[in-house]
């Protein structure tokens, strides 16, 4: 626990945070709580749990940094209690807290997703006491859905395993059991019903065109497979042989339907949107059927067969294991020597040479980086209706924007040429997709900005880097 921990104040030291983690501090800093239920959650398909929690420090105008340090605190709450799993073989508990997105990307890159950890270890410590602690596992269900549509997914699917083990005994159930439970039935479904209400799709959402609701059986599998082989040892033929000894391994410890209805239940959200950010869930789902079939004895007496298969499966995990914590290295490494994002530097810059005084334009949604670092609207060009500093992902973002499905180059041009008519001191141009070097050939083309300086930043997933987020401040000349 003291390695983990040591490990995570360097990752925080080093960690410059990027668009994602902007975006999450700052609807936290700058939306009122009922805003937030009723207004803003609609655009970012995200349950409040997160937000709410980093309220309390960005209202109380805590540095960004306190971003990364909470979440790291959540992700030693998570070690702590799987430390704590005696049944759990002490070489998996030691591993895993080491794991890629244990220890680095739902940690040191801060996201909802590392309140999964905490809460599927309190679940499985209350597996097979769920009919005895009923209210204690409907709270921790109702927290899981709060942290994501994946996280909801899963509660439901907990919810419909616990019914199928519970219906044998039904009858033998008091009547006081039986109120309890429509109880706690009732108490999921109104958590569900107020979800919904505050996520329900906004008409002006801007990448409605991104969401795909084509739920074809062949797609639907094909993403959860490439999500889960993906998130274990990568996709390919490696990541297969693990899964069909390990589902052996499942089927004789009796939790395979277990792990399928956990699994199956995280496809059709996965089908409708995924990013590579999303393997995580899948790999967090995975290794909590894990746990629970190291405390599931086998069906009968154990023979050479069972010894085997058990000593093949410790042996796969262990090996899995290593590969992931293979893959926090080189992140860590990565993190150390380069920037994550420019938006720290970028933002140093701007506050060393007073450049926030001035008339300061942004370009690319990603700009938006920089802003929790300023207690004020950063860009003169970005007015929000609201007055909030995060994107805007509505169609009426003020900062030009379109899925790349519907992108039109001269329409992004045409914004360019808009905003450098109205003569900003200083113009700051994010670079994540190729088509923002539109903005700078503008630039160019206006004849009178220069480029002072340059913020370079990209993030690094597993083994490689996986896309930029780059920043170009131009200067206009006097």
């Amino acid at each position: 626990l003291a390695t983990y921990i040591g490990l995570l104040v360097v990752g925080i030291v080093a960690h410059e945070p990027w668009f994602d983690e902007a975006q999450a501090w700052l609807i936290a800093r700058d939306a009122s709580i009922p805003d937030l239920l009723s207004k803003y959650l609609r655009y970012e398909g995200h349950p409040p749990l997160w937000y709410l929690i980093l309220a309390v420090p960005a209202k109380l105008g805590l540095p960004y940094k306190a971003i990364n340090v909470v979440s790291a605190a959540i992700a030693v709450i998570g070690v702590s209690l799987l430390l704590a799993q005696r049944t759990v073989p002490l070489v998996i508990r030691i591993l895993l807290p080491f794991s890629y997105f244990v220890a680095y990307q739902y940690t040191i890159v801060s996201r909802s997703y590392v309140l999964l950890l905490p809460i599927l270890v309190l679940v499985f410590d209350l597996y097979d006491r769920r009919r005895e602690y009923l209210w204690r596992y409907v709270l921790l269900l109702v927290l899981l859905s709060q942290v994501s549509l994946h996280g909801m997914s899963l509660a439901g699917a907990f919810t419909v395993l616990y019914a199928v083990d519970a219906w044998p005994q039904w009858r033998s159930f008091t009547r006081r059991e039986v109120q309890r439970h429509f109880a706690a039935l009732g108490v999921l479904l109104l958590n569900v019903l107020a979800t919904a209400l505050v996520l329900r799709p906004a008409a002006d959402l801007a990448i409605s065109a991104k969401l795909n609701f084509q739920f074809s059986p062949i797609r639907v599998l094909g993403v959860g497979w490439a999500a889960l082989t993906s998130s274990l040892a990568g996709p390919g033929l490696l990541s297969a042989f693990f899964l069909l000894i390990l589902c052996v391994w499942f089927h004789r410890r009796r939790v395979l339907g277990l792990f399928l209805v956990l699994i199956g239940s995280l496809l059709p959200i996965s089908s409708i949107y995924f990013n590579r950010w999303h393997e995580g869930v899948f790999f967090i789902t995975f290794m909590f059927v894990v746990l629970l079939a190291f405390r599931r004895a086998a069906p009968e007496i154990r023979g050479a067969g069972d010894r085997l298969l058990n000593a093949a499966a410790l042996a796969l995990l262990v090996l899995l294991l290593v590969r992931h914590t293979s893959w926090t290295v080189l992140s860590y490494r990565y993190d150390l020597e380069n920037p994550y994002s420019g938006s720290r530097a970028a933002a140093e810059y701007i506050a060393a040479h007073r450049l926030d005084t001035t008339r300061l334009f942004g370009a690319g949604f990603s700009v938006l980086a920089v802003q929790p670092y300023f207690d004020r609207p950063l860009f003169a060009n970005y007015r929000t209706d609201g007055g909030f500093t995060f994107w805007d992902w509505s169609t009426r973002a003020p900062f030009f924007y379109r899925p790349a499905e519907l992108l039109n180059r001269s329409d992004s041009r045409a914004w360019m040429r808009e905003q450098l008519a109205l003569e900003p001191d200083y113009f700051l141009v994010s670079r994540k997709f190729r088509w923002e070097e539109d903005y700078d050939q503008e630039l160019l083309a206006a004849g009178n900005y220069s480029l002072i300086q340059s913020f370079p930043g990209a993030h690094f997933w597993k083994t490689r880097i996986g896309e930029g987020e780059n920043f170009l401040l131009y200067a206009r000349a006097r």
